[in-house]
């Protein structure tokens, strides 16, 4: 849902303030002195420097910049748990450098872009989070962006109702955080597109002026609100986060021969960031990772250096990963590994900051503190330290998971995987620390099909749960076939609770198959949030 945006009309001063000495009372000004403007020296940490000092570094995924919902749930609404200041420092101890702290601002302010106060504080706290572990931090405005309905767009035509918003969000955030030193960085946006929804390159190509007047328009916003803001590192993000290469652009580089960097008051405080996931989708299909998707990586650090790099200019790529690689699988997982590796090697080796789009940690393991993708965080580490890096162990294994359900039908997961075969299991068992009220849960079982809606008829099995330790058998009159793809645990009715403490599949031979809940880790379902873990 968009908050509607009122035209408004602003009228910026600019305020001349002369400062003279006066050497004694009633001293003629004719025969005074003036004293000479005492010179700006500039001791905050260079752009250059900072990326270089950041390491790798990480994104807090789907989490503040989630958008499922108004208000201070949000945070959760993606089935994410809150951030801890544990996670944050598990990070730090892994060997990550810098925490990317992605942020949607739209629904937490109003019409003008005055944002609420509780949400500005909680981010406040997580930026603390991460600057008490000594990292560097990069807070940004983030879905406010994007492909559909958002209100900040590279939009020449419409800047009037634009740009007020967007230098009011960027003053009030400023103010905020101007006495924070010089590993908190400002990222002005995230990936701009124009009014067409264009990814890649703008196919309006007045996006790339109005880009140009968003840049001005932010690094004077935070420059004027003083403090260590007048020498913060700030970024500038091209159109997309896009990094060119693109055939059917009226040139392949468009998006970068559009871009340059505003005018700033210091000296070597600016960033550019781009965005790759090259290339697109290749593990989708259990891609394998080969010399042609290397070739992709190396054209695309190839132009990082021509339009960048070799002209002084630092680069961070705000995120990358192996797209559309979600499988879970030991196979397809040793490619993304494969991937992670060369990535992180060639960045590093080209002075390139790095933040890392995947799930190191992920749903209830960022409570419990385990890694949901070792194999893939160690890839990248090792990448950054060297062979002889391994990845630390933490984490323990919950007792309980506590999950408080929000929704009529909200859902939190059992088991959600890459197909279980119901010719080899007969059932599962499901144990809750005391039994639900009445009416409370069912449970929803479902095949792929009938999960994604492609079949109705029949649609699923929907057991009520009545006791504290339930055995469901499979009804495989229920399914439209012979592989389950979800056991989700469901809600009948609002603002209900439970404690669940273990799920095991059930073979036909009667063995029981004990596996975590909430998709190993990743997910925790939808319209239900993770209260709390317990020992």
């Amino acid at each position: 849902m968009l908050i509607p945006c009122i035209r408004v009309k602003i009228l910026y001063f600019t305020i001349i303030v002369v400062t003279a000495v006066v050497l004694a009372s009633g001293c003629d000004k004719k025969n005074s002195t003036p004293e000479k403007d005492t010179p700006f020296i500039d001791n905050h940490e260079k752009a250059s420097d900072a990326v270089r000092n950041m390491k790798l570094g990480w994104n807090i995924v789907n989490t503040l910049d989630a958008t499922a919902s108004y208000g201070m749930d949000s945070e959760t609404s993606w089935g994410q748990p809150r951030v801890t200041r544990e996670l944050i420092r598990a990070m730090a101890d892994a060997g990550f450098g810098a925490i990317r702290v992605p942020v949607t601002w739209y629904n937490h302010m109003d019409e003008v872009g005055n944002v609420d106060i509780q949400w500005m504080d909680r981010v406040e706290e997580v930026v603390g989070y991460v600057l008490d572990a000594n990292l560097y931090c990069i807070l940004n405005v983030h879905h406010d962006t994007g492909e559909g309905s958002q209100w900040l767009h590279a939009d020449l035509e419409n800047m009037d109702s634009i740009l007020p918003k967007f230098d009011t969000l960027w003053r009030q955030i400023s103010v905020r955080f101007a006495s924070y030193g010089d590993r908190l960085i400002f990222e002005g946006w995230n990936e701009i597109l124009d009014s067409k929804n264009s990814w890649n390159f703008a196919r309006d190509k007045k996006a790339y002026d109005a880009i140009d007047t968003l840049a001005s328009t932010f690094v004077t916003a935070v420059r004027s609100t003083g403090g260590n803001n007048v020498g913060r590192n700030l970024i500038i993000s091209t159109y997309a986060a896009a990094s060119g290469g693109v055939s059917w652009a009226p040139t392949p580089d468009d998006v970068l021969e559009g871009f340059s960097l505003p005018k700033d008051s210091v000296e070597d405080h600016l960033i550019v960031e781009v965005h790759s996931y090259d290339p697109w989708l290749w593990g989708a299909d259990h891609g394998k990772w080969t010399a042609s998707c290397e070739q992709t990586n190396l054209a695309m650090f190839s132009r990082l250096e021509k339009w960048f790099t070799s002209k002084g200019i630092p680069v961070v790529i705000g995120e990358f990963g192996p797209s559309g690689g979600d499988s879970h699988s030991i196979e397809d997982r040793a490619e993304q590994a494969k991937y992670m590796r060369f990535f992180v090697h060639n960045a590093r080796e080209r002075g390139i900051g790095l933040f890392a789009w995947v799930n190191f940690m992920d749903g209830l393991d960022r409570m419990t503190l385990n890694w949901t993708f070792p194999d893939l965080a160690e890839a990248a580490l090792k990448a950054w330290y060297g062979d002889g890096y391994s990845l630390p162990e933490s984490g323990f294994t919950p007792s309980a998971i506590n999950v408080r359900f929000d929704n009529l039908w909200s859902e939190y997961c059992l088991y959600l995987g890459d197909g279980l075969d119901m010719r080899e299991y007969k059932g599962f068992r499901l144990e809750l620390a005391e039994a639900p009220a009445p009416g409370d849960f069912q449970i929803k079982m479902q095949t792929q099909a009938q999960f994604h809606g492609e079949t109705t008829s029949p649609d699923g099995q929907y057991p009520r749960i009545r006791n504290a330790v339930s055995e469901i058998l499979f009804d495989k009159t229920c399914f439209d076939g012979d592989i389950l793809w979800n056991i989700n645990l469901q809600a009948c009715r609002s603002d209900v609770s439970a404690s669940v403490k273990r799920m095991a599949l059930i073979r036909n031979d009667g063995m029981e198959e004990e596996i975590s809940t909430g998709l190993d880790g990743a997910h925790s379902g939808w319209g239900c949030t993770i209260v709390s873990v317990s020992r």
